[in-house]
């Protein structure tokens, strides 16, 4: 039976029960027919009725059929015949003999009236196309705010969606962790905060987590403790797919579906993996409808832990809006940006990046290259600097009151303009985020890493290394005569740009939300969300955002 809600007399009942409504009036009409043909009590009692009380019956009876009308949805002709015939019967021929048994009129009033109330409810319920008021699509994005790098990109795709069907799509970002999980699953970001400033502690417990026993164990734990209040968030939010952008997101969520909820309704699960060359084991869970990965490298690792590979797709990261398209200026060269900016146009600048929350050691690698370049520079500095702290007011203070001898320094808190940061900027200095990393090659920007986050960041270094377009190195001496070499050999600055450039994909963004819009429109079998004959507004609308960046 199909879940569908059809009106039936101002009230909105499913199909099963309009059904099962439509056989008890066969069942009802059936009986009659045959107790009134054999039961000589009721043929006695109507026999012996006078002709006028038969009448005002007949009558009565009649002034009944017309309150079927609105409910069975007949003509009107066809109820006013069915009294005539009634009356007729009852008042017209007085043939209403014993030996007649009851009389064939009276079984004919009664089984016609039966016949026309089940026929008329089944006539309402099912000729009449009545539809539930239709919604958009709603789409469940799940994360845990473990750092910036996983909500980004979920608001990359909300952004995407609202680029490619505008207004169509309610998607919903939830901290599932920190907003419905009980103690003490819903401290992940703060321990998680705690552990990213202690790599020792974070290698040890990373490594652990990827040892099967450990892991198998830690799941099963995890959804006996989780499962009714994840449940109760999906139940409530009635999504007609899920997407994680979130490592633990997978197993719970999964079981809820596959187990409890996926009995009634089939919601897809997707992940978008948000990380880059080097990914958690839990991650990947075999069960889910699609797998989305930035790097070939991760493909392969999905293909190990049991996706088959029809349901992974590599595309690249999910980036923030402002990386699809060119910088506005961008046509007049670096040298223009750097104008608007209040920096000296000729002169290039090196950018320097400590994370949204302003980790990763970067007074010490400011200052370094800072006096790097005073020492290498004639009376012209050679090259400039734009430092971002990200929430590190401390940090921020200190670099604002350094003395740095003549080189011109912006010191910059946390800000939203990184695309433009970058566009100004000839190459970064920063930890191996995975979207930062991204941003960067898609600015065509070669990257200097001073630090990673030991287990999911390790590959991204190689990513950098091996890639030619960038350098590793923790020790700020090291960073900053690197650095300083990149901006003094002009020639291989521009190789090692165009190398990083080579790398992106920003066009990423909009091919998975393309694959995530096609899957829910086959799930909702609507054309609301992606009808057939506009798919070229996809593609169209896709290449005017992007073409001058690709």
């Amino acid at each position: 039976f199909s879940a569908k809600r059809v009106d039936v007399g101002g009230l909105m009942l499913d199909e099963r029960l309009r059904q099962r409504l439509a056989a008890v009036a066969l069942v009802i009409a059936c009986g009659l027919c045959v107790f009134t043909q054999s039961s000589p009590i009721l043929q006695r009692t109507i026999v012996d009725h006078s002709a006028s009380v038969k009448a005002s019956a007949a009558q009565t009876t009649a002034a009944k059929a017309d309150k079927l009308n609105p409910l069975s949805g007949l003509p009107t002709s066809s109820i006013t015949n069915a009294k005539a015939q009634a009356l007729s019967q009852f008042t017209g021929t007085r043939n209403l003999q014993r030996s007649s048994g009851f009389g064939g009129g009276a079984r004919k009033f009664l089984a016609a009236m039966a016949a026309a109330g089940g026929f008329g409810l089944w006539r309402a319920a099912g000729s009449v196309e009545h539809k539930e008021p239709s919604r958009k699509p709603r789409v469940l994005i799940l994360l845990s705010d473990t750092g910036g790098g996983h909500r980004a990109s979920a608001r990359a795709l909300v952004d995407a969606f609202n680029v490619l069907r505008p207004g169509m799509i309610d998607a919903e970002i939830v901290d599932v962790w920190t907003e419905h999980a009980p103690k003490p699953f819903n401290k992940f970001v703060e321990n998680y905060q705690y552990l990213a400033q202690r790599p020792l502690l974070w290698r040890g417990l990373y490594g652990f987590g990827r040892w099967g026993p450990f892991r198998r164990s830690s799941n099963e734990w995890t959804n006996i403790k989780c499962n009714k209040p994840f449940r109760e968030l999906i139940e409530s939010h009635d999504p007609d797919m899920i997407i994680s952008v979130h490592p633990l997101c997978q197993f719970v969520p999964l079981r809820v579906l596959r187990r409890n909820l996926g009995k009634t309704k089939k919601i897809p699960f997707v992940t978008v993996v948000t990380d880059l060359a080097s990914a958690h084991p839990t991650w990947f869970h075999k069960d889910v409808d699609k797998c989305f990965v930035a790097t070939e490298q991760l493909a392969k690792m999905a293909r190990y832990h049991g996706i088959p590979n029809e349901k992974i797709s590599v595309h690249g990261l999910p980036i923030r809006p402002e990386f699809w398209s060119p910088v506005q200026g961008d046509a007049e060269g670096k040298p223009g940006i750097r104008s608007s900016m209040g920096l000296d146009a000729n002169v290039p600048a090196v950018l320097v990046v400590g994370g949204g929350d302003g980790v990763g050691g970067i007074v010490k690698v400011a200052k370094a290259i800072g006096d790097k370049i005073r020492e290498t520079s004639g009376s012209t500095p050679s090259a400039q600097m734009i430092v971002i702290c990200g929430k590190n007011a401390e940090a921020k203070a200190e670099l604002e009151n350094y003395d740095w001898g003549g080189v011109k320094v912006k010191v910059e808190g946390f800000t939203d303009k990184m695309s433009e940061l970058m566009a100004a900027s000839d190459c970064i200095v920063t930890k191996a985020g995975p979207g930062t990393i991204t941003e960067a090659t898609i600015r065509g920007l070669p990257v200097m890493l001073s630090s990673y986050l030991p287990g999911q960041e390790r590959g991204n270094v190689d990513f950098v290394v091996k890639g030619e377009f960038g350098a590793f190195s923790r020790k700020p001496e090291v960073i900053a005569d690197t650095v300083c070499q990149w901006v003094q050999d002009k020639d291989k600055l521009s190789k090692m740009s165009a190398t990083a450039k080579s790398q992106s994909n920003p066009k990423a963004t909009f091919e998975i939300a393309e694959e995530i819009i096609d899957m829910l429109s086959d799930n909702t079998n609507s054309e609301t969300v992606f009808p057939g004959k506009e798919r070229n507004f996809i593609k169209e609308q896709k290449e005017s955002s992007i073409a001058a960046s690709a």
